[in-house]
């Protein structure tokens, strides 16, 4: 991947937040929505997710959980604006109602358990290793 010349030349300093959302809330959004699988939304989940860890390695970045997130936004809005340098503490706070209405739980329209998730993740991985054991093999 090549820096774009504005970072290069030192004008801009990227800073990476990566919000983490359950794989099967996305693939029931996805499916409702796109008519895509859970396992295709599960792929694509773990593709995003691998990139956007690959690409920003070694810069500024945070990992977020959507669902702390959504149920506390103000807390993590002031964890981003702590590790992240983007915000002061005193905006964040003079912005709380602001943003606990803007970043609410009724963002999210599916809400799964982490029974479905380990289920899911462990047939994928099954799946895949079989699928690309038989391609081998052939």
């Amino acid at each position: 991947m090549s820096t774009p010349v504005f970072i290069w030349c030192g004008y801009i300093r990227m800073k990476y937040l990566i919000s983490i959302r359950n794989p099967i809330e996305i693939g029931l959004s996805l499916e409702t929505r796109n008519g895509i699988s859970i396992y295709q939304s599960f792929l694509l989940w773990i593709n995003y997710l691998l990139q956007a860890e690959l690409f920003t390695r070694n810069e500024d970045r945070l990992f977020v959980n959507y669902d702390d997130l959504t149920r506390n936004p103000s807390e993590v809005s002031l964890r981003i604006s702590s590790q992240l340098h983007v915000f002061s503490h005193d905006y964040i706070r003079e912005n709380m109602l602001g943003i606990n209405q803007f970043i609410t739980s009724d963002l999210k329209h599916h809400n799964s358990n982490n029974e479905k998730f380990e289920y899911l993740s462990f047939k994928i991985v099954l799946d895949t290793i079989s699928t690309k054991s038989r391609n081998h093999s052939n």
